[in-house]
């Protein structure tokens, strides 16, 4: 049932606002921020030291100065950094495609268009580069983020929806929160660093406020900081530290329920509406709000611009179960160790070598004076010296240096070996030339896959990011994703294709009104952003070129194996050009054929027909009597009998006899010749009688020279009796017996 415009008027937002808790003030929110960051700081050092071994820096500044003051080399074998780009490497050729399924025959439509429009925003947002790079933190610091929003440009006041990486140093999340996909936290922080000059620019009513707070710090010397940073401001670059902190806030409303089956807060109600009102209903909801501050200044707090429901931002972690003080970790994390035990033993032996090359020297007591031992410890070992001693001295010998201990260099491999182990990239993945040249494909081919399901927890946490990505976009059941929300205009947009083409999509395409006898006047939408039901997945065919071409072949393969594989799937699996107008072209032709089989079928359920001799048959090749029947079907009458003539002095001039001409000319010797031939019906015989083209009697004689079974007495009769009366024209049957 509908409620009428009373209820409607009693539920009004100024008469029934929405019960909501206090806002959170800014001692709440400094609070919070502090908290996150206090957790924060064993993962961020870990993260810090995670990024520098990734580039090299793998030696701290006192194992530096250490290994200086007892003249030992310090040597970095960065066995990490290829790793790192071997995993980054595979994840950029195994991209992973989103997609739309749809939920009823009406909806193919439409995900065809949100995926067109998905592609939009990963090229408006260079998407490709941005998950590789939010993919590498995943894998070197156990942490990676996107952020998800609506983006105006100040300057050309264009707005799209964007996909960026965000750093994972800015990102702070409730400590109490376990969950990967943030579910279970109340609130989350991005704090960057802005010029206070662009920041007053965007705050101008909070110009004073924010110039006295960077005083403050100009000022004194103390300031709060954060694993080497400040917390509020840097004094050399004049930045200060913005935060935006996201956080829910549960409240109790009052909503109208529309036959559309969404449901809308009464203080959001438009009264336009009414018509499409079910009831009146109370929930408990849960809003995201958001509060932007700086320091000690609230700049603006108010509801969260997006109706998704969702904080606009996606935590992707590397290994991480979330209990037990566990921080997020990547690879690099277990492999650190290995890694400066590489560098040690490396450095170590470097020291053994240059040692022995100048290991010392033996000699008798007087054998050198003061000079010569000098010049001796200087330069003995330098190629083409020439040195002296005492004359009838023995010469000075050189100390036999140890030889290199074989357990540092059997440990070395040793501990390579085992940085491969943990971090569970082995020599197949890596395609290492130490494998052995009698390793059969299939045998590397095992190990690949058996180094990929090691990983295969970093690239499934990847693809639940990629698909909560996909929710900010797109939205929920009964809420709102940017798209939807933004794009309400009719607009067109480019979108690179497959091989490089360009395809033109229009969405929101208002349509010339129909008209329902039922309903009136009904305005429709081409490609309508906000209609339709879709389950998103983030599919296992890989979008790589080189990854689809390898299944493409495999799919060949499997196809000459007799595996039936349907057209459609192989071309798809192809990188052919216009591939989608082949797999259009194949689906057409298969409809095609399903309809002619569904003809056929048809034709053998109904009833067998008997057959029909046709009709098709030249007029002048028909006997007279047949001519004179379909001529007055045809509504012309003839002269059977100057009909006859004619056809038999034809028929005569073409034996070359007189007597041929004569005896077709005669209706009733023709009609003698067809009885004599087995041509001539008994019915047709009665006709003729009836026509007056013969006697009676003469049909009777010739009635007497045919086989007469089945005739009955009362046909016999007829014949007998018959006289010329009405010549109405003959059914197409006898015309047809006539014929014969």
């Amino acid at each position: 049932m509908k409620l009428d415009i009373e209820v409607l008027a009693v539920a009004k937002p100024e008469a029934r606002a929405p019960d909501t808790m206090e806002e959170v003030d800014l001692g709440t929110l400094r609070q919070w921020f502090k908290n996150a960051v206090d957790r924060n700081k064993v993962w961020r050092d870990e993260a810090i030291e995670d990024y520098e071994f990734y580039r090299g820096k793998q030696w701290s500044d006192a194992d530096v100065l250490s290994m200086h003051a007892q003249g030992k080399p310090v040597i970095t074998v960065n066995r990490i950094k290829p790793l790192i780009n071997l995993m980054s490497g595979y994840q950029r050729q195994n991209r992973f495609e989103p997609d739309f399924l749809p939920r009823t025959s009406k909806d193919i439509g439409l995900c065809k268009i949100r995926k067109e429009m998905t592609k939009f925003v990963f090229d408006v947002s260079e998407f490709a580069d941005v998950e590789s790079r939010v993919f590498e933190d995943v894998i070197i610091c156990g942490r990676g983020w996107f952020s998800v929003d609506y983006h105006m440009d100040s300057e050309t006041l264009e707005g799209n929806a964007r996909i960026t990486r965000e750093s994972p140093f800015n990102m702070y999340v409730d400590p109490e929160s376990k969950e990967i996909d943030l579910s279970d936290a109340e609130y989350v922080i991005r704090a960057r660093w802005y010029p206070k000059d662009k920041l007053k620019l965007v705050y101008p009513e909070n110009a004073d406020a924010i110039e006295s707070c960077t005083k403050r710090y100009d000022t004194t010397e103390s300031t709060d900081y954060i694993a080497l940073e400040p917390l509020w401001y840097m004094r050399d670059t004049k930045k200060v530290r913005l935060v935006e902190c996201y956080y829910k806030q549960y409240i109790h409303e009052d909503a109208f329920l529309l036959q559309s089956g969404s449901i809308v807060p009464v203080d959001k109600f438009d009264i336009a509406q009414a018509e499409s009102v079910v009831k009146l209903i109370e929930r408990n909801v849960c809003r995201i709000k958001v509060a932007v501050f700086l320091q000690d200044t609230l700049l603006e707090s108010m509801d969260s611009p997006y109706e998704h429901g969702e904080f606009p931002f996606v935590q992707i972690p590397g290994y991480y179960i979330g209990e037990y003080g566990d921080t997020p970790a990547g690879i690099v994390r277990d492999i650190k160790d290995l890694q400066r035990e590489v560098n040690k033993r490396r450095s170590q032996k470097m020291h053994i070598l240059s040692t022995q090359a100048n290991s010392g020297w033996i000699f008798e007591q007087g054998t050198l004076d003061s000079a010569q031992k000098s010049i001796w410890k200087q330069s003995a070992s330098t190629p083409g010296v020439m040195l002296e001693y005492m004359n009838g001295r023995q010469a000075p010998s050189r100390i036999d240096a140890p030889n290199m201990p074989a357990s540092i260099i059997q440990d070395e491999q040793s501990n390579v070996a085992d940085i491969k182990d943990v971090s569970g990239i082995n020599e197949a993945l890596l395609g290492s030339s130490s494998l052995s040249n009698n390793t059969s494909g299939r045998a590397i081919e095992l190990r690949q896959k058996q180094a990929v399901t090691h990983l295969a927890l970093l690239f499934d946490n990847f693809r639940v990011g990629k698909k909560a990505v996909l929710i900010r976009l797109w939205g929920k059941p009964r809420r709102k994703g940017i798209m939807q929300q933004f794009y309400t205009d009719e607009m067109t947009f480019r979108v690179m294709g497959e091989s490089g083409q360009t395809d033109f999509i229009t969405v929101n395409q208002q349509q010339p009104p129909s008209y329902d006898p039922l309903q009136g006047w009904i305005q429709q939408t081409a490609n309508d952003l906000t209609i339709g039901e879709f389950d998103i997945v983030v599919s296992d065919t890989a979008a790589a070129a080189t990854a689809r071409i390898s299944q493409f072949y495999a799919m060949l393969e499997a196809m000459k194996l007799q595996v039936p594989i349907p057209v459609d799937m192989l071309v798809e699996a192809s990188d052919w050009q216009n591939k989608d107008q082949i797999i259009q072209r194949i689906n057409e032709e298969k409809q095609k054929q399903q309809q002619m089989l569904a003809a056929q079928a048809q034709i053998k359920q109904q009833p067998k027909q008997p057959d029909k001799i046709s009709q098709s048959i030249s007029f002048k090749d028909l006997p007279p009597l047949g001519q004179v029947q379909l001529a007055a079907k045809a509504g012309i009458q003839l002269n059977p009998n100057a009909l006859a003539q004619q056809q038999g002095g034809q028929q005569g001039g073409q034996q070359g006899g007189q007597q041929g001409g004569q005896q077709g000319g005669n209706p009733a010797d023709m009609i003698r010749q067809l009885v004599q031939q087995g041509k001539m019906n008994p019915e047709v015989l009665q006709q003729a009688v009836q026509r007056g083209l013969i006697p009676a009697e003469t049909a009777q004689a010739l009635l007497a020279q045919m086989p007469q079974p089945g005739m009955s007495q009362n046909m016999q009769y007829n014949l007998g009796n018959s006289l010329p009366v009405d010549r109405g024209v003959m059914t197409i049957d006898q015309m047809r017996a006539a014929s014969m």
